[in-house]
């Protein structure tokens, strides 16, 4: 089993938990997953096209907003995009560390929303949720609901 290297606001820890289930530790997080995400989502919209390979494309609506923070009346989406081939939606949720059943179940509200509030798409509407560490048991619930959940890895290397 891979094990998942955690910063926490007391120092690191060893992922996965005593329970092995893939539960975020106690204290996981903090001030600087906040602005990881404000980071996180700024380089994916501003690298969209080439860390999607075309698949999607950023929503733009009649008004001219941008699916980057995309306001809605039940809140903001993180980015809604739709698929080039299929005209489907796609609503993504950006979390710099762990993903739970919690963030699944706030995009499966935006998901619904998209689908009853928004013009020029398919009825079909997908969501991804975007993570650095996931609980394990978002592989099962998130098939479940046409989710589809995708880790992502930086690499960071000085030189001289």
């Amino acid at each position: 089993m891979t094990e998942d290297v955690v910063p926490t606001e007391r120092g690191v820890h060893m992922g996965g938990g005593e329970s092995g289930l893939g539960e975020p530790p106690a204290g996981a997080g903090g001030e600087w997953e906040y602005e990881l995400d404000f980071c996180l989502d700024e380089f994916l919209a501003n690298n969209f096209e080439k860390v999607f390979g075309g698949r999607l494309r950023l929503y733009v609506d009649d008004e001219g907003q941008v699916g980057w923070r995309y306001p809605t009346p039940i809140g903001q989406i993180d980015m809604l995009a739709v698929e080039v081939d299929t005209g489907s939606f796609v609503v993504i949720k950006v979390k710099p560390g762990w993903a739970t059943e919690e963030d699944l179940g706030r995009l499966l509200a935006e998901m619904k929303w998209v689908g009853e509030n928004m013009r020029g798409g398919t009825s079909d509407v997908k969501g991804w949720i975007i993570c650095k560490h996931k609980q394990r048991i978002l592989d099962f619930t998130a098939k479940t609901y046409n989710v589809t959940v995708k880790r992502y890895r930086f690499g960071f290397k000085l030189e001289d």
